[in-house]
């Protein structure tokens, strides 16, 4: 039954999308969990009752999706806030055996659907990690937030849960290792904790090997910690990138950053 359910689904997905599809899918997911669906993006992930879930199945990241569209043979790809995985498996089967993937997801029972996911696709091309990036080695306060939208996760002193976080040397060297100069593309998806993330890898992006990397900018999920657009932007300006948008009034959206030439 599960694999009928299963089998729809997936067939489901493919269709053009439209008002109401995620949430259609989420409902079916939650009274079948943990059924392979094949995402439009040409995965398969495992069923879950959240939005994050859903929408990595039907495909509205298509400004994500298509931002990747440059990852080559051999390449590597940083997923920083990976969640179940979707861009971290279409990466996988983009640079193929002789890539790399270098997936992080702080959130322990998500991580654990990342890894399902991974195994479920035998992409032995990914290493994941189950820690946050921030400047150092630490544990961090978190709030996962409730199961139906897991993509809202992020650090909070009020969290309930806590957090491993990676970085500094140990940080650099860890992605130097998988990297193993590569061309890199990076995405950062952490709910406003981004401008933590770039501080963190200060130095690291600079490198001529990363070539591109695309920052989810949430003007509320920023003010958390009394950052805005514009700072991601200056930072990454100074790194020696520039972004394809600008700073736009969207509350919410991805931004592009290349590398200058």
């Amino acid at each position: 039954m599960k694999s009928v359910v299963g089998g729809a689904i997936s067939l489901y997905t493919r269709c053009p999308n439209h008002r109401g599809k995620s949430r259609f899918v989420r409902a079916l997911s939650t009274v079948i969990r943990d059924v392979p669906v094949r995402s439009r993006y040409g995965v398969l992930m495992t069923t879950a009752a959240d939005a994050t879930t859903a929408m990595s199945l039907t495909g509205v990241y298509d400004d994500v999706f298509d931002a990747l569209s440059i990852l080559k043979a051999g390449d590597c790809f940083v997923d920083i806030g990976a969640n179940a995985g979707v861009f971290s498996l279409v990466a996988a089967k983009r640079v193929g055996a002789g890539g790399s993937v270098v997936a992080f997801e702080p959130s322990l029972p998500v991580f654990q659907r990342l890894v399902r996911n991974i195994s479920l696709n035998q992409a032995n091309n990914v290493w994941a990690f189950p820690a946050a990036i921030s400047t150092a080695i630490s544990i961090q306060k978190f709030e996962a937030g409730p199961s139906s939208h897991t993509g809202g996760a992020h650090f909070s002193e009020s969290g309930t849960t806590e957090v491993l976080t990676m970085g500094g040397d140990v940080l650099k060297a860890t992605l130097n290792t998988l990297r193993g100069g590569r061309t890199t593309i990076v995405k950062i998806d952490v709910e406003g904790a981004e401008l933590l993330v770039l501080n963190g890898l200060a130095g690291w992006l600079s490198e001529t090997g990363v070539r591109r990397v695309i920052i989810e900018i949430n003007r509320e999920a920023l003010s958390r910690f009394s950052a805005t657009p514009k700072d991601i932007y200056d930072q990454m300006h100074a790194f020696g990138f520039s972004g394809q948008l600008g700073v736009v009034s969207k509350p919410v959206y991805n931004e592009i950053f290349d590398k200058d030439s």
